[in-house]
């Protein structure tokens, strides 16, 4: 069993134009006896705001930001779910 979520954003905020966020929770049958899944996510981003060499900048700024907040949020929800398998 798998599970996808697709979320659209219109003027995401004021960095991002449009945003497309996939999410696809597929569950691991490799290991019998431990139950687990992927988390797979995909997103992308259209930047039409960020021309030149300002945009340039906060374009860097904004996806290094954007990245370390999603691994924080994926560290998160790995520790609530093992958290609640344990006996």
């Amino acid at each position: 069993m798998a599970y996808a979520v697709a979320e659209k954003q219109l003027y995401s905020s004021h960095y991002f134009d449009t945003a497309l966020s996939l999410s696809f929770c597929v569950r691991d049958r490799a290991t019998s006896g431990h139950p687990g899944f992927y988390l797979i996510m995909a997103m992308g981003t259209e930047q039409l705001s960020m021309a030149g060499l300002k945009g340039e900048v906060i374009r860097k700024v904004v996806v290094g930001r954007s990245a370390s907040n999603l691994q924080a949020a994926l560290t998160n929800i790995r520790n609530l779910l093992e958290a609640k398998s344990k006996p």
